[in-house]
């Protein structure tokens, strides 16, 4: 898994940016990948993370700024989480308020749910499972000109076919 999870999930991340450009804006997305380290005392670390490995805790920061004369309007950051590549830590995206999604399409307020077909016929909502969701998406709004808004959310590296990295 090397490099290529973490460039897959930065180079969508910054590619998935939403933002109306109006002139003079000058909207800068920047993303980092850390890896979270949790010490027996319960502190965390958290250091940069160019290679991941299955198991690992990693946490993905998107910086977006404005650092141009007018508002950046409806701005929204859109994180993607590859298939088979992490899985999201339910309760870890920030700020509170993003939306998830099963497809990279249809977002909505977490957790997700669906109608299941129990046995007996009867229909039953339940909770998606953290490892089917796709994307995160957090609605902005405007970044005035000179402000910057962060958004974060935590994964678990999966497990890789076959046991390599």
């Amino acid at each position: 898994m090397k490099g290529t999870l973490m460039t897959s999930l930065a180079a969508a991340a910054l590619l998935a940016n939403g933002a109306h450009a109006d002139p003079g804006t000058d909207l800068s997305v920047r993303l980092e990948v850390l890896r979270v380290l949790v010490q027996p005392d319960g502190r965390e670390t958290a250091t940069a993370a160019g290679q991941a490995r299955p198991g690992e805790l990693l946490e993905y920061r998107a910086h977006y700024g404005n650092a141009g004369q007018v508002a950046t309007r409806q701005v929204t950051a859109t994180l993607p989480l590859p298939a088979g590549g992490v899985v999201f830590i339910p309760g870890s995206a920030h700020p509170a308020g993003a939306e998830a999604s099963t497809d990279g399409k249809h977002f909505e307020t977490m957790p997700l749910q669906r109608w299941v077909v129990l046995p007996d016929g009867r229909r039953e909502l339940r909770p998606v499972p953290a490892e089917e969701y796709r994307s995160l998406r957090w609605k902005l709004g405007d970044l005035a000109p000179r402000q910057a808004m962060t958004v974060s959310a935590r994964v678990r590296v999966a497990a890789a076919a076959g046991g390599g990295q």
